[in-house]
């Protein structure tokens, strides 16, 4: 994977021969360009081979769990309310 700091350092001549070996059949003639066009070309080979692996790697759903009791009985707790403070 190759980074944009990564490409600016790279003459011309080799950011063509790593446009090759990514696929790219028209690369650009200017060096800028170039760099865009392979960084466009990472990015599309990454997500097609995203969906294989996130296919396989599914987590399973999680379940609810029931509310716990509290301490206290219901009645206790209306009671606690009524009082006047």
């Amino acid at each position: 994977m190759f980074d944009m700091a990564g490409l600016n350092s790279k003459k011309l001549d080799e950011l063509k021969e790593v446009s090759k070996g990514l696929g790219i059949s028209k690369p650009e003639k200017k060096k800028q360009d170039l760099i865009y066009q392979i960084l466009d070309a990472q990015a599309v080979q990454k997500t097609e081979q995203k969906p294989a692996t996130a296919a396989t790697s599914e987590k399973p759903k999680r379940r609810r769990t029931a509310a716990k009791p509290s301490d206290q009985p219901k009645d206790s707790i209306a009671k606690a309310e009524q009082k006047p403070a």
